[in-house]
């Protein structure tokens, strides 16, 4: 949530943002940010979750999916159902993890090259690939690849060639996030991946910063290699999607 709301100063894209307050405190936050993007949740109370979508709903907001921790997201997910007549489809089980310390491994050849300004054409292309795989816009891959070279958040890993590509968020309260981590098919199973998050990650926190990504569940081979360099579970997360109601 950190970062999307970063991006969103950065960028000025329109979006909307709820905050759930009880008894002058706040205990939920909604974001929908670009407005095409599912609705994001943070940690909340399955009530607070359950009161949010109500309210959201009697806006006449047409959210099209919600992301959320498990219980949490289900429990909005419910109550939209209930409240605007639609289904609701799991479509993707997230886990977040956070790696506080780099466990060692196995380095095939080939060294770490941070991107930079020469790259960009290279970065553009295999991020764009990255998105069209995973089924995500494309329309700002550009405007991403850029600025994360310019703050060095950009790295390649060599062999005889560049063989795969990982870039990071601009750092939030010390905290930053892996958003893209891809290899070409032509390159895959080498353990170039590995390689690259695992010296990436290494120096990042020696940088003083948390480190932290998103890995679908769908894909063990991603989870494995994470977890072999030392990233542990954070959050269980679900993707719902509404669409209409079957008769």
């Amino acid at each position: 949530m950190l970062t999307i709301l970063a991006a969103r100063v950065a960028d000025s894209q329109p979006g909307r943002y709820w905050v759930a307050i009880e008894n002058g405190q706040v205990v939920g936050v909604g974001l929908q940010a670009p407005l095409d993007r599912p609705v994001l949740l943070s940690v909340m109370s399955l009530e607070v979750a359950g009161r949010l979508a109500n309210a959201i709903a009697a806006e006449g907001v047409e959210a099209q999916a919600v992301s959320g921790e498990s219980q949490i997201a289900s429990r909005f997910a419910g109550e939209w159902v209930a409240c605007r007549g639609v289904a609701a489809r799991a479509v993707a089980a997230r886990r977040l993890y956070e790696a506080r310390t780099v466990c060692d491994g196995a380095i095939p050849l080939g060294a770490l090259e941070r991107a930079g300004p020469a790259h960009e054409g290279l970065a553009h292309d295999w991020h764009t690939a990255f998105l069209a795989e995973i089924g995500e816009s494309t329309n700002q891959a550009l405007a991403f690849v850029r600025q994360r070279i310019g703050i060095g958040l950009v790295w390649f890993w060599t062999d005889d060639g560049f063989k795969s590509i990982a870039a990071a968020s601009p750092p939030v309260l010390g905290m930053t996030r892996f958003q893209c981590v891809y290899t070409p098919p032509q390159h895959r199973r080498k353990g170039y991946a590995e390689a690259l998050v695992r010296m990436a990650t290494r120096q990042l926190l020696a940088d003083g910063l948390r480190v932290m990504l998103i890995a679908d569940l769908s894909d063990p081979s991603a989870n494995g290699i994470y977890q072999r360099i030392g990233y542990a579970a954070a959050a269980e997360m679900l993707l719902y999607r509404f669409g209409p109601a079957t008769q």
